[in-house]
C-alpha cells in the first residue's frame, strides 16, 4: 500500500507499490507531464508533498524526515548520508527526490534526523 500525502493536508492510500523507486523519481521529474498515475491514483503531482509505502516486515524506520509543516515522516535508509541528502535537496533539476523510501517534494522538506540504533 501507497500513501500519496497532499499538499492540502489529506493523505490517500493507493493500491500497488512502486517497484523501482528511483525509475518513478525520474518518471514524476519529467517535465513534460503534470499528472502521473501512483497505484490505482490519477493525480496531479504539484498536489503531492510525499509517498511513502508501507516498511517490509522486519525492516524499520530509521530516518525521521521533518516536513515544513510540522509533518514527520518515517523512512528507512540502509546507508543514511546527511551530505547525500543535501545534495539531493539542492539539485535544481528535480522536484522531487528519494529520502531513503520516502519520496518528498523539495519545497516541502526541512530535515531528516537518523535515529541512534
Amino acid at each position: 500500500m501507497l500513501t500519496i500525502s497532499l499538499k492540502n493536508g489529506e493523505n490517500i492510500t493507493a493500491g500497488g507499490s512502486i517497484e523501482n523507486l528511483e525509475e518513478f523519481v525520474a518518471q514524476i521529474n519529467n517535465q513534460a507531464i503534470n499528472a502521473i498515475t501512483i497505484g490505482n491514483v490519477p493525480i496531479n503531482k504539484a498536489a503531492i508533498s510525499y509517498i511513502s509505502s508501507s516498511h517490509l516486515d522486519g525492516e524499520s524506520s530509521n530516518i525521521t524526515i521533518y516536513l515544513m509543516n510540522g509533518t514527520k515522516v518515517e523512512s528507512y535508509d540502509e546507508a543514511f548520508n546527511a551530505t547525500e541528502y543535501s545534495a539531493k535537496i539542492n539539485n535544481q533539476q528535480n522536484l522531487f527526490t528519494l529520502l531513503g523510501d520516502v519520496i518528498i517534494n523539495k519545497f516541502d522538506y526541512m530535515m531528516a534526523l537518523e535515529r541512534a540504533t
